[in-house]
This record gives C-alpha cells, sequence and structure tokens, in this order.
C-alpha cells in the first residue's frame, strides 16, 4: 500500500529502530536485509504512514493511532502529500457519487482490500458533530489557506455532501472485505478501543461479530459489516454480500465474521437494488488482469438493478519505465507482486477496461499527477505552508506511476446489452 517507501531511501526514514521486535513490522536494516511482510504488517506498514501525515496536519484522522504499532517514521515530504492527495481524492469521489444521486436517496459502500483504513469511522464521526450546518455556499474567494474551500470541496467533512447524508442517515451500509488475517487483527483493534468500536455500534470488550450485530443500537450496528476472504473468488463474494435473507433477524445470533466460499451468509448484507460504490486502493494491482475483470464484472452485474453503480480504483502503472522497472522489483523483496501491472499498464488501459469490457458509460483515469494539476492554488499554497516540496521533478516522476480510475453508471444497466 505504500508503495514509495520501498523505492528510495528518503523515503524510508526512522527515527529509531526500537519499535523493530516481536509483534512490530521490521522494515529495512544495516545488513542490506529486507524481511518480507505479512498481510497485516502491510497493513500497520500502510497506516504508520499515514499517521506522519496526519500528525504533520495534512488532514484529520483521530483513529489511525489505534491501528498503528511504530510511531517512529518520519515520511518525505513528497510521500506526506501523496497520502493527502489520496485520501482527498476519494473523499472527493464519495461527496461526487452522492450528490449524483436523487436527493434522499440511500446508498451504500463496498470497500476491497481496504486494509486497515479509518474512512468509516472518520466518516461516522461527522454525525456526532455539533456544528455540522453545511457551510454557505459563496462567491468569495476561500481562506487564505485553502483549508475551508478543501473541507467544503474535497473532504468528508460536516460541510460537505457526503457528511450531510450521512447526518440524513442515508447510508444504507459500508462494507468491508479482506483476506482474513487482516479483518480478523482489524477486529480486535475495534474491540478494545472505545472510540472506535462505538461507531460500529459497539462498546469496548464486546465480541465483534461480522455484522456487528450485538450492539445495543441496531441502527449503528446495521450500518458497518465486515467480509473475510479472497477476492479472487468473486462469485462468492456476491454471494456472500447480496445473497442472504433480506430481514436480517437469523444475523443476531452471528458471532463469527462471514467468510465467502466456506460459510453461507445467514442476512444480506448489501442491497442490490440500492445505489452502490465499489472503492478498491491498492488492491486489484495484486491480481492478475482477467481475475481483477472478474470480480468487477461479478459486481457490475449483481448491482445492475440499482440506479447507480460506480467504481473509484486507486492503481500502480507503468511497469517498464526505470522508475517502474525499481518499484515492481523492490515490492518483490517484500513478498508483494503486482500481478496485473502489466496488463494494464497505462491509464489508456483502465479507461479501455471499464468503457469496452465492463460497458460502464461514464468513465475516466487520471494520473495522481493530473489529478494534483486540478488542485487549487489555495489549497497547493497550504500544503507548502507544512512542508516545502521543493523537487517537483521528483513529485511528478513518482505520481505519474499512480492512477485512479472512476467508473460510473446512472440508471439500472440494460440486461439486454452486451457484457
Amino acid at each position: 500500500n505504500s508503495f514509495c517507501t520501498l523505492l528510495h531511501p528518503t523515503f524510508r526514514r526512522k527515527r529509531t529502530n526500537a519499535m523493530d521486535g516481536p509483534g512490530h513490522p521490521q522494515h529495512d536494516h544495516d545488513d542490506g536485509h529486507v524481511k518480507q511482510l505479512t498481510l497485516e504488517e502491510t497493513a500497520v506498514d500502510a497506516c504508520s504512514r499515514k499517521r506522519h501525515a496526519v500528525e504533520r496536519g495534512y488532514f484529520e484522522d483521530p483513529y489511525l493511532r489505534h491501528f498503528t504499532r511504530d510511531t517512529t517514521y518520519i515520511n518525505s515530504p513528497l510521500m506526506n502529500r501523496g497520502y493527502w492527495l489520496r485520501v482527498r481524492t476519494v473523499e472527493s469521489a464519495i461527496n461526487r457519487f452522492v450528490q449524483a444521486l436523487p436527493e434522499g436517496a440511500p446508498f451504500q459502500v463496498l470497500s476491497l482490500g481496504g486494509g486497515f483504513d479509518t474512512l468509516f469511522f472518520r466518516w461516522a464521526a461527522l454525525a456526532t458533530k455539533t456544528d455540522a450546518a453545511p457551510a454557505a455556499q459563496s462567491a468569495q474567494p476561500a481562506d487564505d489557506d485553502g483549508s475551508a474551500y478543501e473541507a467544503r470541496e474535497f473532504a468528508l467533512s460536516h460541510q460537505s455532501v457526503a457528511g450531510a447524508a450521512l447526518r440524513a442517515g442515508r447510508l444504507h451500509r459500508f462494507v468491508e472485505v479482506d483476506q482474513r488475517e487482516v479483518i480478523e487483527a482489524k477486529r480486535r483493534v475495534i474491540q478494545r478501543s472505545d472510540d472506535v468500536a462505538a461507531f460500529a455500534g459497539l462498546q469496548a470488550g464486546q465480541p465483534v461479530a461480522g455484522p456487528l450485530t450485538e450492539a445495543p443500537e441496531a441502527s449503528k450496528a446495521d450500518v458497518y459489516r465486515m467480509v473475510a476472504g479472497d477476492l479472487r473468488k468473486s462469485g462468492s463474494l456476491c454471494e456472500c454480500l447480496c445473497g442472504g435473507a433480506t430481514n436480517g433477524e437469523a444475523a443476531k445470533a452471528a458471532h463469527e465474521i462471514p467468510v465467502f466460499g466456506k460459510q453461507a451468509p445467514t442476512a444480506r448484507l448489501l442491497d442490490p437494488a440500492v445505489p452502490t460504490l465499489v472503492i478498491a486502493e491498492c488492491v486489484l494491482v495484486y491480481m492478475h488482469a482477467a481475475e481483477s475483470l472478474a470480480v468487477l464484472r461479478d459486481l457490475a452485474e449483481t448491482f445492475a438493478p440499482a440506479p447507480a453503480f460506480a467504481v473509484l480504483a486507486y492503481d500502480a502503472i507503468r511497469p517498464t519505465t526505470p522508475f517502474g522497472k525499481q518499484m515492481i522489483s523492490s515490492l518483490g523483496a517484500r513478498g508483494l507482486e503486482l500481478r496485473g501491472i502489466h496488463d494494464l499498464p497505462n491509464p489508456e488501459a483502465h479507461k479501455k477496461r471499464y468503457a469496452a469490457e465492463l460497458q460502464f458509460p461514464s468513465v475516466a483515469c487520471w494520473t495522481m499527477r493530473e489529478l494534483f494539476a486540478q488542485v487549487p492554488p489555495a489549497v497547493q499554497k497550504r500544503l507548502q505552508h507544512i512542508e516545502m516540496q521543493d523537487d517537483y521533478d521528483e513529485w511528478c516522476l513518482v505520481q505519474e506511476h499512480y492512477c485512479m480510475s472512476w467508473a460510473l453508471r446512472l440508471g439500472t444497466a440494460d440486461p439486454d446489452k452486451p457484457k
């Protein structure tokens, strides 16, 4: 998830190695040895690095601390800004998706391979804001540091469209899917953390059921769900998500996280007729192109009855450049293989997949460099005040090797349209 950390010594600085040891991910040491990372360690590593960006003031995330073990990381300004761009792009896409729906319409989110991402908890916290009135739209310029404009237009803030939708109770469900090792580790963190558990509809110390139905507040418990399994078994995934009973009564006795392909669901986790946004950050590129295409196709067919369906995917690209080759080599030393990068090597290939192969009527794919160029100057100025990023060429090089794909269908899918 944090590719840049593997490529250059300036991206791998630490205050100390004192935190390395049993139960903590180990990193590069003076002997040149690179330890292969487990799935859980990869998730922890990404959170630990994102936490440094939070501490520097790039964005707010009070829940990330629960999912980090090593607080000694010092990221380069390039890496911190990259995390900011990725976080804000995802949040902006959520706002745009909600904005495209009819007023008051419910919606749901499916997060694939998100690891220890705290998106749901940051979003759910907006419901507790006492100053939750949306900011008035104005033709006046944003604040000098760009923070007001950023909060209103980019972020999941109490001023944003998605923030208002959450407070109105429009979020039907938020489901996270990942490997069992990662999901169970995340469940343990939720169990022992008061504020995170509260947003999952629990109290700290309670057993965390897969559908989180042990909570005293059923409305909260019914929103956040966790599912474990191998994404390559896409047919089993869709059956687990949408194949159960609709009344949910059978799920009240569930005490285990559903594992698709092994455990039949007792209740429907997602409604195929409700507008659905799929988020896939740094997950599809780890699969063979045929496997990830099967996942996307099965999801598109499952949610064909929904009046809106969208996919937001963040992936690495350009495997044949010197930077791309080094990226692949460094990740391979950690036991991480970008299986799909050669079949989808650039934004054009990603757009072709969503438009031609998956028949989405509205498709776009930008490099992260292109997305940052669209950030208003006032906001870019705020970032530059946090940390000076003086090597613009290096920034452009790195951001040209990652892309964000956006595919949107408004209106139910045509069953007679060729797949």
